[in-house]
């Protein structure tokens, strides 16, 4: 997803316990949309509508998973 410089990304994290994701926005902080857009995504919605769960879930997918030793 991304919007006027700025865009949703999933960040992979190893830990202790296994692997967790993180969703991650990266904005360019010379465009006021694209820090005003950042700053929605850090405080709300809460919820994600249906063409950001499909791009999350697309995304999700195509990230590489490393197998546990």
């Amino acid at each position: 997803m991304s919007r006027k410089g700025a865009r949703l990304s999933i960040r992979s994290n190893p830990h202790d316990f296994g692997t967790y994701l993180s969703v991650v926005c990266y904005f360019d902080h010379r465009k006021q949309t694209s820090i005003d857009y950042a700053f929605r995504c850090e405080t709300g919605p809460h919820f994600w509508d249906e063409e950001a769960q499909r791009e999350l879930s697309e995304s999700v997918a195509q990230t590489p998973r490393k197998e546990k030793p």
